[in-house]
């Protein structure tokens, strides 16, 4: 079988030929959860939009040079279907805040697999993740498309990070609201069942709520990012009756299981590792940590930072009673030091004259 540098000079090489009004060009794209990766463009003669190929997936697919002729017809097929999807008027949004902030969007991302792409876009550090802001720029029946927002478009704008952070999460909730629903819920509208789930564990008098829940958008597309949105956390809490543990199941959802001492963290981010590994992809993976909401002190944070917080908390109450009685105790015996002891009065002889 061809080697891969031969495959993708040779696949860019028969599409150009088979295709002559695109242009192709050798792409180095860099893209969120992706990282860096080979491309190959393919651009209508005259259009600023064109489609980008990514050939390590053909290859993939290639198990003997016999395969070829299928996978390039395949290729030709991508980009026909996904050519026009992105129009040029779709990227006036771009030159306009308005409109741009009207379509902006929030995304959850891993920090330590996307360090180098952080680096150039604005974000907000979620404990080990991170939060950026996409602007979509088509959202046709036939597909849709969005641009990660870059420190360049936020200058152009003149807008700090700050009013791009609330203005995205103002219209994602708007446009994308979030939905809890249980695990089992969700396994049935899937099958199409009845779901069985809108209302409140106390309004059901149903006592603990069930095992795990799933919180996403309605699309299901990046939805980890609805722990983000500004009453996400507490509306959260009320549905699993207190605090919770959160686990990134994927950047489209993460599950939510109430803290009620059944489970401990370490045990959770067994869990969390396992599926990573086994099931999600790797451009969808969000983290191998679990975290967790204090209700009481509203306070979101990585479950080993809780523990060590909640430990710390314990050993300060322990302590602090028998510093005080300690504290007594020696001002008692410094009290006692201090006073005068009594002098004896000498006792007559029996017999003697008063």
């Amino acid at each position: 079988m061809m080697e891969y540098k031969d495959f993708v000079q040779k696949l860019q090489d028969d599409l150009s030929r088979k295709m002559p009004d695109m242009v192709f060009m050798p792409e180095n794209m860099k893209k969120i959860q992706r990282g860096a990766y080979d491309g190959i463009s393919a651009t209508p003669k005259g259009s600023r939009i064109g489609v980008v190929l990514r050939p390590e997936d053909f290859y993939s697919e290639m198990k003997t040079d016999d395969d070829y002729g299928q996978i390039v017809s395949e290729a030709e097929d991508f980009i026909r279907e996904n050519t026009g999807v992105v129009k040029e008027q779709d990227l006036d949004v771009l030159f306009d805040y308005e409109a741009f902030r009207e379509n902006l969007t929030v995304e959850l991302v891993g920090r330590e697999q996307n360090q180098e792409m952080l680096a150039g876009i604005p974000h907000r550090d979620m404990e080990d993740m991170a939060l950026i802001y996409r602007v979509t720029v088509s959202s046709q029946e036939k597909g849709g498309a969005s641009v990660v927002v870059t420190n360049e478009l936020l200058n152009f704008y003149g807008i700090t990070p700050e009013q791009l952070h609330q203005d995205a999460l103002k219209n994602a909730a708007e446009k994308q609201p979030f939905t809890i629903v249980t695990m089992e819920s969700m396994v049935n509208k899937l099958m199409g069942l009845p779901e069985q789930d809108s209302a409140l564990p106390a309004e059901q008098g149903a006592g603990d709520p069930p095992g795990f829940y799933i919180a996403t958008t309605l699309s299901g597309v990046n939805g980890a990012a609805v722990i983000a949105y500004p009453d996400f956390m507490e509306e959260a809490a009320k549905k699993l009756q207190g605090d919770f543990f959160v686990l990134p199941s994927s950047i489209h959802e993460v599950l939510l299981l109430k803290d009620d001492g059944v489970f401990g963290y370490r045990e959770l981010e067994d869990i969390v590792s396992c599926v990573n590994v086994e099931v999600v992809l790797p451009e969808e993976k969000l983290t191998d940590k679990v975290y967790h909401y204090d209700n009481t002190e509203k306070v979101f944070e990585l479950a080993e930072k809780f523990e060590y917080r909640k430990q710390e908390q314990k050993q300060a109450r322990e302590e602090q009673p028998r510093s005080v009685l300690e504290e007594l105790k020696n001002l008692k015996e410094k009290t006692e030091q201090r006073k005068p002891k009594p002098q004896s009065r000498p006792t007559p002889a029996y017999g003697a004259s008063l």
